[in-house]
C-alpha cells in the first residue's frame, strides 16, 4: 500500500484505495492465462509498472517545459518510448492545451488520503484534469481516480475543474477520453463511498479476529 506522510501522519494514496475494487475478473483471467504459459506474473506486472513510471516522466517532459529531469532508459526501451511519444505529440499539439502544473502531490488530512495527479491544464478558460495511462484500454476505475483527484483539488487547493480526461498513450495509439463536470461529480460521489468503505475495512482488519467458544 502506498502511503503519503504529512506532519508525522500517514495517509493512503488514491490508488491504494481504488485497489480494493480493481482486482476484477479480467485481471484474474489474464493472470491465469499467463500462469498457464509459465510466465512470472509478478515480474510482468513489475515490468509494466516500471515502464509506466518511465513513460510518465517523458510525457510530463512533453507538456511541462519547466521539467527537464528524465529517467535514464536502455536501448531496448528507446524504441518503445519513441513510439509512444510519436503517437502523443500530434494529439497534444492539436489539442492546444496549456499546462498549469504537473505531478501535483496533494494530501488532505480532513479527508484522510492523498494523491499525485499527472497533469492540470487549461483551454478556453476551462481547467482540465488529466491522467496519463500506458494501458491498452480505458477502464472505469481510471475515471474514479480522476474523481478522487478532483476532490483533493477542491478541498485543499480551492480549484474546481471544468473537465477531466484519461489520456491513453502507448506504442499503438494515443487517445483522449474526456468527461464533463456532471459526470465527474458522479465519480467524486462514488469515490467518497469507496473511501468510507476503505476506512471501515481497515478498522476491522486492525481489530483482528478473536477466538471464542460457541
Amino acid at each position: 500500500m502506498k502511503m503519503y506522510e504529512l506532519n508525522g501522519f500517514e495517509y493512503p494514496s488514491v490508488t491504494s484505495i481504488i485497489h480494493l475494487i480493481s482486482l476484477n475478473d479480467g485481471l484474474m483471467q489474464w493472470a491465469n492465462y499467463m500462469g498457464f504459459k509459465r510466465k512470472d506474473i509478478k515480474a510482468i506486472q513489475n515490468e509494466s509498472t516500471a515502464f509506466g513510471t518511465l513513460m510518465h516522466e517523458y510525457l510530463r517532459g512533453e507538456v511541462d517545459p519547466r521539467y527537464t529531469k528524465r529517467i535514464p532508459y536502455n536501448v531496448f526501451e528507446a524504441k518503445r518510448i519513441n513510439d509512444v511519444l510519436d503517437n502523443f505529440r500530434p494529439k497534444y499539439q492539436k489539442s492546444k492545451l496549456k499546462t498549469i502544473d504537473t505531478e501535483m502531490t496533494i494530501i488532505s488530512p480532513s479527508m484522510g488520503y492523498g494523491g499525485t495527479l499527472d497533469w492540470l491544464c487549461e483551454k478556453d478558460n476551462e481547467i482540465i484534469l488529466s491522467d496519463f495511462k500506458t494501458s491498452k484500454a480505458v477502464h472505469s476505475t481510471m475515471f474514479l481516480q480522476l474523481g478522487a483527484y478532483s476532490l483533493l483539488l477542491k478541498k485543499e487547493k480551492n480549484i474546481i475543474v471544468d473537465k477531466a480526461s484519461i489520456i491513453i498513450a502507448n506504442k499503438n495509439k494515443c487517445a483522449f477520453y474526456p468527461i464533463n463536470r456532471v459526470t465527474l461529480d458522479l465519480y467524486e460521489d462514488l469515490f467518497k463511498m469507496l473511501l468510507s468503505f476503505f476506512v471501515r475495512w481497515n478498522h476491522i482488519k486492525c481489530q483482528g479476529v478473536m477466538e471464542e467458544d460457541l
